[in-house]
C-alpha cells in the first residue's frame, strides 16, 4: 500500500514501530497520499523489529497506544495486514471493529479463506472480540462455493 501511494522505503521515513516504541510524533508518522482524504502510516524497515517488540508486550498495544490517536481524525482506519500470522495481525484484530479479507474466485482461495476465517473466529472467541456486522463465517463459505461451482 506505502510503495503504490508513492512512498518508497526511505531510511528517515517513520513508521509505526518508531510511534509505539520510540515516540515519535503521530504527525510525523503519517504520510499523506494522491488522495486528499487517504492517509497512510507507511512500513519501514523496522516491520520486524515491530513484530519482536509486539511479541514482548500486550495484545492490546496498537488498541491502546494508537487507536485513541486516530480515531478522533479520521472516520476509518484500515490495518493491511500480510497473510501471515503474527503478533502485529492480532495487534490489528484487537483494534478492529470489522475485519475484510479480500479473496479471489478460485478453489485454492476458498480453502485459503476457510482456513483463515477459522483461525480468526477462534482468536476472536478466545480475545473475547465482537465485530458488529460480521456476516456468519459458514454462510460466506457457502456462498463463496457456490459461486465457485456454478462458475466452472
Amino acid at each position: 500500500l506505502s510503495r503504490e501511494n508513492g512512498h518508497e522505503r526511505a531510511e528517515s521515513m517513520l513508521g509505526l514501530y518508531h510511534f509505539l516504541f520510540e515516540k515519535a510524533p503521530l504527525e510525523e508518522v503519517i504520510q499523506p497520499t494522491d488522495l486528499p482524504t487517504l492517509h497512510i502510516i507507511p512500513e519501514t524497515s523496522e516491520l520486524n523489529v515491530l513484530e519482536k517488540q509486539l511479541r514482548l508486550t500486550t495484545k492490546h498495544t496498537m488498541r491502546t497506544q494508537l487507536i485513541p490517536f486516530v480515531e478522533p481524525e479520521y472516520d476509518v482506519v484500515i490495518f493491511d495486514n500480510s497473510p501471515n500470522w503474527n503478533k502485529l495481525t492480532e495487534n490489528s484484530l484487537v483494534a478492529a471493529n470489522t475485519v475484510l479479507s479480500p479473496v479471489g474466485c478460485d478453489v485454492g482461495t476458498y480453502q485459503a479463506l476457510k482456513t483463515n476465517l477459522t483461525t480468526v473466529t477462534e482468536f476472536k472467541e478466545a480475545s473475547q472480540l465482537a465485530y458488529p456486522g460480521a456476516c456468519q463465517t459458514s454462510s460466506l463459505l457457502n456462498s463463496l462455493l457456490y459461486i465457485l461451482l456454478h462458475e466452472q
